[in-house]
Order: structure tokens, then C-alpha cells, then sequence
């Protein structure tokens, strides 16, 4: 627990660093707020695809979202405020964060960008999440552009008199990673397991053991089975539930290692969205294997809900095993499913330079 304090006070050290940058002269273009820095490389990600994709046409900086930081860069006026990711519509803490930065930084103009949105037909306290869906309603009333991730973001905020354009997650703009051809990949299997409270995938259930037994046929086979953390608190639960008997890859802040990882890889089995994300960006095929409905609404926005692991697999009848491996084992789905993604990629390429300029 201790151990766990002292990384997240050094994340919040390293990660409002740059604030001070606010007080250098010049003007800002983008000011971009998302959950940056704070150990999630999914996030972590986003804005990195993001800032490589226009900051060699527009000055970029991370908008503050403690109060000192906005302090420091109260009045700034950058030119566009980006409210980016990952699921921040519909929490009351992110309402917060963007009516601040908005109401301190004087930006000429906000958009969303590939913003995930809460659904709480899924969340176990749905009337906060209501009442906070309501409040991003009134808030993103006064955004130029609305931009979100999937069809089911699309869906919630109608619900709510906001008309939404699902563009993708920011994240699948790292298709500039060269993906492998299939012939050149390893026989390396990636595998993520969330460590979060809603996770379906209790170390009882049925479903998990099914899941370690297919991973384990999987291993005498040849392949190598390795499972890596989207967030570092992920490294705790998979030692004490898979560390016996397969490899965990140590956490790492950026995301261009593990993306490149993933490039030379089989396949991906990930409960956290970006690694799923992260897999197709890369033209590796994943098994998402959904913790919260985000993951099923990024697989819809790509055409890819045969790829969805059913959250109740044993149940409805699913063979985890044969699942994996007909996911694994598809040349033909492969190669479509990498072509709709890599028009997916292209098209939120130009959607995201055609709203940063303002066009």
C-alpha cells in the first residue's frame, strides 16, 4: 500500500511538472486535457498519437487539472481547448476539470476528440452517473465539436439532446507503427488482466480457469505467453493470480514500447480497452475480453464485436479455447478486420487535423 502512495505521488510530481510552462511567453494553440501522465498508458496513448500527429503544425500543451496548475495558466487564452481521453463524459470529476480549464484558460474555442462516455446502463451507482451525464449535456452545449469514441458514446449523449460524431479513439493514430506481416510475428501471446473492481473475471469463476487452461495449452504448444499492464497497478494482480506460471512484463510510462511489442505479436487477449486499442492500431488481432462497456463500444467502431470474448462465456455456451484460437488462427478475418481499421485510422486522421484547424 505504501509502495502503491509513493508512485502515485510521483506520477502527480512528473506529471504537473510541465504547468509551469504556461508562464513561457507565446501563445498556445491546443491546450489538451485528458487523464496524461498519471500511470494509464491507454491515456497516456492518446496523447501521444495526438501530439505526433499535429505538433509539427501546431504548438501543443497539457491543459492543467489541479487547481494550482490552472492557477499558473489562468488567462492563457490558448487557441483550442481539446477535451480528449479517455471516458471522461459523464463523470462528475471531469465536469469539473473541463468547466475549470475552460473557465481559467479562456480558450478560444473547445471540441471533444475521441472522448470516451460513461454509459450507465453498465455503472453500479446509475443515477449519479445520470445526474453527471446531465451536466456534461449542459456543458458540451457550449463546444464547438463534439467528438466521440464509438456508437455507443453516440447513443448515450442523444439520449441527452447532444448530436455526437464517432470519429474512434485517438489511440489508433499509432498505425504509424509498421505492423509485422503475419509470417514475421512471434509466437508471443500478450495478455492483460484489469485490476479493477467491476473486472468480470474473478480468479473463481469458470470463465477464468477456462481462459488459464486455453493459456496453458496455448504455452506447450510453443507459443509464448507474456502479460503486460495498461495501468501499474495491474502488475499486482496478475503476479498474485498468473505469476507463478507465466511471464509478466515489467510497466512501462510510455506507450511506444508495448506498441511495438504488440506489432511483433500474434495475438492480444486484454480486459483494459487500450490494449485492445493499442493491438489494432498496430494490425494485431486481440481478444477483448470487456470489463466495462467502453470495450465493446471502441469493437463496435471498428467492426470487430466477433473479437469480443462474451462476458459471460461459459454461460451462453462460449468455448474460451476455441474462441482464442479461432480469433488466432483466421487469416481471412484478420485481414479484413486490419483493412476497416486502417481505413478507421486514416479517416480519424484527417477528422482530427480537420478540427484542430478550425475548418
Amino acid at each position: 500500500m505504501v509502495g502503491n502512495k509513493s508512485r502515485a505521488v510521483f506520477r502527480t510530481l512528473v506529471a504537473d511538472r510541465g504547468d509551469i510552462r504556461w508562464r513561457l511567453p507565446g501563445r498556445v494553440d491546443i491546450a489538451y486535457l485528458g487523464w496524461v501522465r498519471r500511470g494509464n498508458l491507454g491515456d497516456q496513448a492518446m496523447y501521444e498519437a495526438f501530439h505526433n500527429l499535429v505538433s509539427s503544425t501546431h504548438s501543443v500543451q497539457l491543459a492543467p487539472i489541479t487547481s494550482v496548475g490552472r492557477l499558473i495558466a489562468a488567462g492563457s487564452r490558448p487557441r483550442t481547448l481539446v477535451v480528449g481521453g479517455g471516458t471522461l463524459l459523464g463523470l462528475p470529476e471531469w465536469n469539473f476539470r473541463i468547466e475549470e480549464a475552460i473557465r481559467m484558460l479562456k480558450p478560444d474555442r473547445v471540441v471533444s476528440l475521441g472522448t470516451g462516455v460513461v454509459n450507465p446502463g453498465t455503472e453500479i451507482d446509475s443515477n449519479r452517473i445520470e445526474i453527471a451525464l446531465a451536466e456534461s449535456a449542459r456543458i458540451l452545449e457550449g463546444f464547438e465539436r463534439v467528438t466521440v469514441r464509438g456508437p455507443r458514446s453516440v447513443a448515450t449523449l442523444s439520449r441527452y439532446g447532444i448530436e455526437a460524431e464517432g470519429i474512434g479513439d485517438l489511440a489508433l493514430l499509432r498505425s504509424r507503427i509498421t505492423a509485422a506481416s503475419p509470417h514475421e510475428r512471434s509466437n508471443s501471446i500478450l495478455v492483460n488482466l484489469a485490476n479493477n473492481s467491476r473486472r468480470p473475471l474473478s480468479f473463481e469463476s469458470d470463465q477464468f480457469q477456462s481462459l488459464i487452461s486455453a493459456l496453458r495449452e496455448l504455452k506447450v504448444e510453443g507459443y509464448a505467453v507474456r502479460f503486460f499492464a495498461m495501468e501499474d497497478k495491474d502488475i499486482d494482480l496478475m503476479l498474485e493470480s498468473v505469476g507463478r506460471e507465466f511471464e509478466i512484463i515489467p510497466f512501462v510510462m510510455g506507450a511506444d514500447d508495448l506498441a511495438h511489442l504488440m506489432a511483433a505479436s500474434s495475438l492480444v487477449l486484454s480486459e483494459r480497452l487500450h490494449g485492445s486499442i493499442l493491438a489494432a492500431s498496430v494490425g494485431t488481432p486481440f481478444v477483448a475480453m470487456p470489463y466495462m462497456d467502453k470495450v465493446v463500444d471502441f469493437a463496435a467502431s471498428v467492426d470487430c464485436l466477433d473479437w469480443v470474448l462474451p462476458r459471460n462465456a461459459e454461460v451462453d455456451g462460449v468455448d474460451v479455447g476455441q474462441f482464442i484460437r479461432g480469433v488466432l488462427n483466421s487469416t481471412e478475418r484478420r485481414e479484413c478486420a486490419h483493412k476497416v481499421i486502417q481505413t478507421r485510422s486514416t479517416n480519424l486522421s484527417r477528422s482530427v487535423i480537420e478540427i484542430v484547424s478550425g475548418h
